[in-house]
Order: C-alpha cells, then sequence, then structure tokens
C-alpha cells in the first residue's frame, strides 16, 4: 500500500480535506502535490470513495477492509455533519423520530425538496441505503437508521403507537384552524387522498388561507397564502432534531415567487435553544397541551401507549374509555378529532370486553406485517399462545359494505394467521376472526359472511351488527361505559 492508502489506514475513512492535510502536516506536500497524490491514489483503487460528493467537492474516502465496519458508518456519519452535509437533514429528521420512520414520510422528514435541484429527497434516500445509514428491513414499509446512530431505537409498535397518537393531534389542529376561519375544508392531512406538498417538500399538513397579510388581492385575483405542519411526538426536540424543518421553511423563503406562508411545528417538548430559534426564523413551535389543554395531551400520550402494544390491566383500560369519553362531551365542535376518538373509543371497549371474556394479552393497532409481504391491519386481537387467537375489525359506521368484509377477511386475516400461525410461532387450537359494527351489514355482506362461516374450517368466523355489539358492552356492567356508548357510538342513519 502507498503513502495515501497508509495514510487512510492512520486516518481512518474520512473526507479528502482531511487526508489532503494530513499529508500535508506528515510528509510536508504542498496542496497541489497533496490533491494529485489523492487523485492518483482513487485512479489506483489503493482508496475507495463514497457515492456522493461532500461540500466543495470533496469526497469521503476508505479503504477496501473498512467496507461493512462500524468505523466506516461512524466516521461516515460524522464526516456528514461536520461537513454541513445536505445528508445530515434526512438523517437528524428520522433520529428525531426514534430512528424509524414509515416509507411514505422519508420525503416529509428528509428536509430535502422532492424534485427541483439536487440533492432531492429521492437522491438522498438512496445514497443513505447504499452507504448503510438506513436499511429497509425485508417485507417492511419503514426505514430504519443505523442503531449505532441511536441511543434507544424505536420498535415498530412504539413507532406505529406515536403514529397514531400523531394522527389524532393533526386532526385536533386542522379542526381548530378551522374554527379560527384560518383554513377553510381545502386542506390536505399526513395519509390523505390529496398531496401534502408546498414549495418543492412534503409537510403533515398543508392548508390554503384565504387571511391578511397571508393573502393578496381580491375577488377572483386573490392570492392565497398556506399554513403548513409538522408533528413529532414522543421526546423533547433539540436543534439538531428540528434542522430538518427549518430548512424546509428557510428554502421556501428565499424564494420569492412562492406564496406567504405560516409555518407550525408541534411536539410534546421543545429545547430553549429551539424556541429562541423559532423566534427568530419566525415560526410557531407548541405542544398538544398549549394547543388542546392537559386533558387532550394526556390522552393522546395514553392512546399512543395502547396502540404501542402496552399491556394495560383492566382498570387502566376503563380510566381510557372514561377519558375518551370526557374528551368527546368536550371536544364535540372538532368532528375531525372526534372522528379519531370515536374509533379509538370502540376499539377501546371491545378490547375491553375481550379482556374481560377471555384470557390472553389485547393488542391495538396496526402490529406487523408477515414476512410474505402480506399486509394486514387488525384493530384489536387477543393472543393467548397455546389456547386462542382472536382478532376483530371495528367498524363504528351505519353500514358495513361487502367490500368491507370481503378486504379484511381477504387481505387482514390471512395476514394475521401467516404472522402467528402459518410461521409456527405458536399453536392456537381456538382461532376466532370476525367485525363488529355499530350499524348493521348490506344483505350481500351478509350473504358473504354465512357462506364464509360455511366453508371455513381453519377458524370460525363471527360478527355482531349494532343491537348486538351494544349487548356485549351492557353485559360489562359498567353504567358509564354503557352510557358513553349510547351517547358517542351510535351512528347517523345511513344514506342509502
Amino acid at each position: 500500500m502507498g503513502i495515501v492508502g497508509d495514510a487512510v489506514g492512520a486516518l481512518g475513512p474520512c473526507s479528502t480535506q482531511k487526508l489532503g492535510q494530513y499529508l500535508m502536516d506528515q510528509i510536508s506536500l504542498t496542496p497541489e502535490a497533496a490533491r494529485k497524490r489523492i487523485q492518483r491514489a482513487r485512479q489506483a483503487k489503493e482508496i475507495l470513495t463514497a457515492s456522493f460528493n461532500l461540500s466543495h467537492n470533496q469526497q469521503f474516502v476508505y479503504l477496501k477492509r473498512h467496507e461493512g465496519t462500524k468505523l466506516l458508518r461512524t466516521k461516515l456519519f460524522k464526516t456528514i455533519n461536520d461537513d454541513n452535509s445536505s445528508l445530515r437533514l434526512p438523517l437528524s429528521g428520522i433520529q428525531a423520530r426514534g430512528g424509524l420512520v414509515p416509507e411514505d414520510l422519508f420525503a416529509t422528514f428528509s428536509g430535502l425538496p422532492i424534485s427541483g435541484r439536487n440533492p432531492i429527497a429521492s437522491n438522498a434516500l438512496a445514497v443513505l441505503l447504499e452507504n448503510g445509514m438506513l436499511f429497509k428491513p425485508p417485507e417492511s414499509d419503514y426505514f430504519q437508521l443505523d442503531p449505532l446512530f441511536m441511543n434507544m431505537p424505536l420498535t415498530v409498535a412504539k413507532m406505529n403507537g406515536r403514529l397514531s397518537s400523531e394522527q389524532i393531534v393533526l386532526a385536533a389542529f386542522s379542526d381548530w384552524l378551522k374554527l379560527q376561519g384560518l383554513i377553510s375544508k381545502d386542506m390536505n392531512l399526513r395519509y390523505g387522498e390529496g398531496s401534502t406538498q408546498f414549495g418543492f417538500f412534503h409537510w403533515d399538513l398543508k392548508a390554503p388561507c384565504s387571511k391578511y397579510p397571508f393573502s393578496s388581492g381580491f375577488g377572483e385575483g386573490k392570492n392565497l397564502g398556506y399554513i403548513v405542519c409538522d408533528v413529532i411526538l414522543g421526546r423533547e426536540l433539540d436543534v439538531a432534531d428540528t434542522e430538518y424543518f427549518f430548512h424546509k421553511c428557510e428554502a421556501i423563503r428565499r424564494n420569492q415567487r412562492m406564496p406567504l406562508f405560516f409555518a407550525w411545528l408541534i411536539a410534546e417538548r421543545f429545547s430553549y435553544e429551539v424556541i429562541q430559534k423559532a423566534q427568530t426564523h419566525g415560526v410557531v413551535c407548541t405542544t398538544p397541551k398549549n394547543l388542546f389543554g392537559k386533558q387532550l395531551a394526556d390522552l393522546v400520550s395514553l392512546l399512543g401507549e395502547l396502540m404501542e402494544g402496552k399491556d394495560f390491566a383492566v382498570q387502566k383500560t376503563e380510566d381510557i374509555i372514561y377519558k375518551i369519553s370526557d374528551m368527546l362531551g368536550q371536544f364535540d365542535h372538532l368532528v375531525s378529532t372526534n372522528g379519531n376518538l370515536r374509533g379509538a373509543l370502540f376499539e377501546t371497549m371491545i378490547g375491553h370486553w375481550l379482556s374481560r371474556n377471555f384470557q390472553g394479552t389485547v393488542r391495538y393497532g396496526r402490529l406487523l406485517k408477515a414476512k410474505n409481504g402480506t399486509a394486514y391491519d387488525s384493530e384489536v386481537l387477543l393472543d393467548n399462545p397455546g389456547t386462542a387467537l382472536r382478532a376483530f375489525e371495528c367498524k363504528n359506521q351505519p353500514r358495513v359494505k361487502q367490500e368491507d368484509v370481503q378486504h379484511w377477511f381477504g387481505k387482514g386475516v390471512a395476514g394475521i394467521r401467516h404472522h402467528y400461525v402459518s410461521e409456527g410461532r405458536d399453536t392456537y387450537p381456538t382461532q376466532e376472526f370476525g367485525i363488529f359494527t355499530t350499524g348493521k351489514f348490506d344483505t350481500d355482506a351478509l350473504e358473504y359472511l354465512n357462506k364464509l362461516k360455511t366453508e371455513c374450517t381453519k377458524y370460525e368466523v363471527s360478527w355482531y351488527e349494532g343491537e348486538e355489539t351494544r349487548k356485549k358492552i351492557v353485559g360489562l356492567n359498567d353504567p358509564r361505559m354503557t352510557r358513553s356508548y349510547d351517547s358517542f357510538l351510535s351512528p347517523p342513519k345511513a344514506i342509502f
């Protein structure tokens, strides 16, 4: 190995700037001579280079023996941050989310544009995957930061719990904005049907605003402004965690052709430095507690714990049901929030009924994806290894259509059975899969269910319409819970 290779061996993986300085200091080369030595070493494959450039056309260099090592990833991560590389933005954004980010949300939390000039989010993603800083587990729909860069990386269950909590906060925030008259119904939320793009970036919420000073002009020639928002729950955010967000705001403001906008970042807590930076940059950093009060903030936290799979005692589950009911009474003016809370109330009640009538652990929310790639959406599942597996879809709606039933039994049940049964994790002599609704099943849906019940021999098929569902809740002998069901889970009349 030559002088340059020996230098990289002594320094470890590093930038060409750092390598050049080392050569100048150790063997008294001029800057030009050091640059040429490095260039010849690269051409001769004495040293290898990463697939991206750092600032000022620098490159990251390493030796063949460094490939796949902890040292390479550690040095690469440090170099990216020290160099102020644009790759630091997605890394810090994913760190803020506990090291896990759903594939669909990478663009939002990368802090990089989805189109336009490089670097764009898709290119950055390819570089991070290629260099081992991010990886996508087989048959998964999320990216995970190398655990080397996280003290306590999230589990998938915790990620799903936080996503559910964040969705409730986003719904509540959108309702709050509408009540203030700041936005209309023409808004887009995370996981919604419309695009959340504003500028060249994705956000958790994007909504046009017709209020002065964000809009200008009158009548048909009026130019609308925008309100944008991101939500990150689960931890106190420091300056590094929020860098991706401030970068998005600054990039749009530098473009004088863009409409005026008002940016919000919602989290549980912020460091003092973040609050100071927000004041400087003209954005709002606030918390669910400040927006909606302590009761709703505490409830969102509890629901997050419930969805992440914590095994709550029966008494605590009852408390959660009572708190949701109290919130529905207080926040009846928040339409979207009410929809989310009603869904959570129904699922928690059914889970509570399961825990009171059967042995096992109740799980809520989207739990896993089977290794064959089959997705399932299990809203309430009771797992008693070696004895019974029961899973239910909960439909708080006036009508359940045949396609709803087919989707649950075709995809949901198939995915659950593949994960829990086909892969041999445990044996379940008793298996039950069903649907609870507060309304009624369409005639063709009932025909499909009866046919399935007759033909299926591997598990029990069950379904419960509104009257039967209510009897289950009444059977818990809890008048307060029954009143909550009658007050908040009686769906409006269906429109046929």
